[in-house]
């Protein structure tokens, strides 16, 4: 007598049917922290991949950063298509790499 994957006890027949319902649940579990993975993975890259096009355009000369007020500053970035942290992350809390 065990525990089923839905907190219930359950009386198994033999060790197959447990170690056969423990390997699907998990097989879930493994499928949502892929997910989840997968998700930070991409945010981490588009977040790299803004900060890398923010300095390019910095060293082209495209975008001025010094001696310029932090509106105006902020109002130039969204003229050339930079996204937020927020707008990016879509609002979810994510560990941010460092850089």
């Amino acid at each position: 007598i065990f525990f089923d994957k839905e907190g219930k006890i359950k009386r198994y027949t033999d060790e197959r049917q447990l170690v056969e319902d423990f390997c699907e649940l998990r097989l879930e579990m493994y499928h949502k922290r892929k997910a989840s993975l997968v998700k930070a993975l991409r945010i981490q890259a588009e977040i790299l991949s803004e900060k890398a096009r923010f300095i390019q355009e910095v060293i082209d000369e495209k975008l001025k950063v010094k001696n310029r007020k932090k509106d105006v500053l902020i109002e130039d970035l969204r003229k050339h298509g930079f996204r937020t942290l927020r707008e990016i992350t879509e609002g979810n809390d994510v560990e941010i790499p460092d850089g």
